[in-house]
């Protein structure tokens, strides 16, 4: 069966091994989830993004994404709607095996460790013109990003020389941005559909990476996401505004 842990399933963002974020949660399933993991699993949720950000009641196995990330709860602050406000560290990717419901509601995941491929390798350094020619590539991406947790991210990246570190700090500047560029990309009266469907598309090319086992392949995924981004903003911009 694996291991067990509470479920905490993600709307329009990934988080990775290695990364920190602070995440806000109101679903009364997830909130039990939490309150279990403290109480009884070493403040340890299994992470799960779900392929439609829109679904929010009744998710199940077949609404999330098998690759997930085993995640500590560093912090949490509840809030006085009975809200939480935490803050996440990434551990370790996992497969999910099963999941369940709790008599509390909580959802508890059946996992494996995943392949660890790159995540766990050796550090090797980075030739400095494939790290340089990525820097570049992010930095006509990410005009836009400039949250005080980016930033640091991005100061991080132009120093590192290891290829997992810097594969880290792309992969956090990467993954913060698929409702935030999608909440800038559509004008006021965009139909709610069309922005549901570039926000899970913007989602799925960074599980993509999630899921990738070799350094290779999640350049060239980061990169994907960039385009896409590039191409989402591009697309935006030229079409006429939507009718009234």
């Amino acid at each position: 069966m694996g291991t067990e842990a509470p479920v905490m399933t993600l709307r329009g963002t990934i988080l990775f091994p290695g990364a920190e974020s602070t995440i806000f949660v109101g679903r009364a399933v997830t909130v039990a989830a939490v309150r279990r993991a403290r109480a009884e699993n070493d403040a340890l949720l299994a992470v799960f993004t779900q392929v439609a950000a829109e679904k929010n009641d009744g998710v199940g196995e077949a609404d999330v994404y098998r690759i997930g990330t085993l995640c500590r709860i560093e912090a949490c602050v509840e809030l006085q709607d009975q809200s939480m406000k935490l803050l996440l560290v990434g551990v370790e990717r996992i497969a999910l095996t099963s999941l369940r419901q709790a008599a509390d509601g909580a959802l508890i995941a059946a996992y494996e460790p995943a392949r660890r491929g790159i995540w766990s390798e050796a550090p090797a350094t980075m030739p400095a013109a494939e790290r340089d020619e990525l820097v570049a590539s992010l930095s006509a991406w990410a005009p836009e990003l400039d949250a005080a947790c980016e930033l640091h991210e991005w100061r991080e990246l132009q120093r590192a020389t290891e290829l997992p570190t810097v594969l880290r700090h792309a992969r956090a500047l990467v993954a913060v941005s698929p409702q935030a560029f999608t909440a800038t990309h559509f004008r006021p009266g965009e139909p709610e559909p069309a922005m549901q469907r570039a926000l899970n598309e913007a989602v799925a090319c960074r599980q993509r990476i999630l899921e990738a086992d070799d350094a290779a392949t999640q350049l060239a995924l980061l990169r994907a996401a960039m385009d896409y981004d590039r191409s989402t903003r591009t697309a935006e911009r030229s079409a006429p505004p939507p009718a009234k």
